[in-house]
């Protein structure tokens, strides 16, 4: 059970009446499992605004080749992105699809593919594919794609394709089959009719203002997490049937996370295991925290953590507060 809390708390790091979450139009039909950035709402957050966005700006200057590349498509991250939404059907690092959505300059992508192809051709190329209309769409085709399915996303050798649908949207997926489908919607021949309906149910439940947050199903999460065929945390999640929820930055950080199971008694169940784990960790930290001060902030946010049942669902809510988040960026001694 420590082994599942830490996956969950893991995830989560990663992911009155609230604004429920559109569902993306250019999701997969097959999508099991969905990971939103909401890019816009975490740039414009009092605590990123103060604390973070110079140290972005400073790492972006510092880009090189990559900041001209930016600067030559007309692209400002900070103000030209509005939120990364990352897809995956049955756990397979194959059938992910990115998606991002922003403002982009059509003209200015078509012409630094182009020049990308052309001085890089061992690795980059201009690909058509049929559209099965008589027509062929063009994509940037590139001879290496990122893995996400271990601790740390690798680069392998296997194809992946970069496709803009429109000013609005680009998408990346290693799958030639999605973006295929992603331009389709695009143009209206087709429509995201999810085959998992309890997906489709969780999305519509999302709290659109949360600055990171996930939908995902169980079958999915045991592949797409790092974890051994004999682990414990397998059985675990055969008593899980979905997962939602995120964070959401603002003057402070605030976790809320939702685990669907099977009934009442097994969400009672693993809150008593949960909160226990919780409790199992504040004092292997506290303890730590005597030797190292700097442990101080991660105490105090792990005591916020709490896990309650409600009918069938676990909700796990947590919170970093403001002046957490001052502590932990003073410097020690000061």
């Amino acid at each position: 059970m420590r082994s599942l809390l830490c996956a969950l708390i893991a995830m989560a790091a990663l992911v009155a009446h609230v604004r429920a979450a559109d569902v993306d139009p250019y999701l997969p039909n097959d999508t099991e499992a969905v990971l939103t950035i909401n890019v816009r709402q975490i740039l414009d957050a009092p605590f990123v605004k103060k604390e973070a966005l110079a140290d972005l700006r400073k790492k972006l200057e510092e880009g090189g080749s990559g900041l001209k590349h930016l600067k030559d498509l007309d692209l400002d991250p900070e103000k030209d992105i509005d939120s990364i939404v990352l897809t995956n059907s049955n756990g397979d690092p194959d059938r992910s699809l990115l998606i991002v959505h922003g403002r982009f300059e059509v003209s200015k992508f078509e012409a630094k593919a182009a020049e990308i192809a052309k001085a890089h051709s061992d690795q980059w190329s201009i690909a058509t594919i049929p559209d099965g209309a008589g027509g062929q769409y063009k994509v940037l085709k590139s001879s290496r794609s990122f893995d996400f399915s271990g601790v740390r996303p690798m680069l392998k050798q296997k194809p992946a394709y970069v496709a803009l649908l429109d000013k609005r949207v680009l998408v990346a997926s290693p799958a030639k089959d999605l973006i295929i489908d992603a331009l389709d919607k695009a143009k209206g021949r087709k429509k995201t009719v999810l085959k998992n309906k309890e997906l489709g149910q969780l999305l519509e439940k999302a709290n659109g203002r949360q600055s990171v947050w996930i939908a995902v199903l169980p079958t999915a999460l045991g592949k797409i997490l790092p974890i051994d065929d004999d682990s414990s945390i397998r059985d675990e999640l055969a008593k899980i049937d979905a997962i939602s929820g995120g964070f959401t930055i603002d003057d402070d950080v605030k976790l809320e996370l939702a685990l669907a199971v099977k009934d009442r008694d097994v969400a009672g169940e693993l809150t008593t295991e949960i909160n226990e784990g919780l409790n199992i960790a504040l004092t292997l930290v506290a303890l730590a925290a005597h030797e190292k001060k700097e442990l101080a902030p991660a105490l105090d946010a792990l005591k916020s953590l709490k896990a309650t049942a409600k009918g069938n669902t676990i909700i796990l809510k947590g919170a970093i507060t403001a002046e957490m988040i001052e502590k932990s960026l003073k410097k020690p001694g000061k």
